[in-house]
C-alpha cells in the first residue's frame, strides 16, 4: 500500500486499498437506490468496490448490499455491468 492516500476497503473481498483503485458506489437515503460515483462527491452512504467482476458481483449481492447499507435497498437491475462499464471508461 502507498502511504499519503487515503484507504478504503473493498466491500466485495474486504482488501484495503487507496481509494483511487476503487470505484465508490452511494446509497440515497430519500429513494434507497444505489448509484455509481465516479466522481467520489455524491451525497449519501458511500462504500467502494475493486475494479474486478468478482468484488462487484459479490459486493452488489443482496446480502451484501443489506450489511453495507445498513438495510435493504431498491434493487437496481444492471447495476453490475453499468459498474463494469463505469469502470472501463477510468481506466481507458
Amino acid at each position: 500500500m502507498t502511504k499519503g492516500y487515503p484507504i478504503r476497503t473493498c466491500i466485495g473481498c474486504g482488501k484495503r486499498e487507496p481509494k483511487h483503485n476503487l470505484t465508490r458506489i452511494v446509497l440515497q437515503n430519500d429513494q434507497r437506490r444505489i448509484y455509481i460515483d465516479p466522481a467520489g462527491r455524491r451525497p449519501g452512504r458511500g462504500a467502494y468496490l475493486h475494479k474486478e467482476a468478482g468484488c462487484i458481483e459479490r459486493g452488489l449481492s443482496p446480502r451484501c448490499i443489506t450489511r453495507t447499507f445498513r438495510g435493504t435497498a431498491a434493487p437496481v437491475q444492471g447495476l453490475a455491468e453499468a459498474v463494469l462499464k463505469a469502470t472501463e471508461r477510468v481506466a481507458m
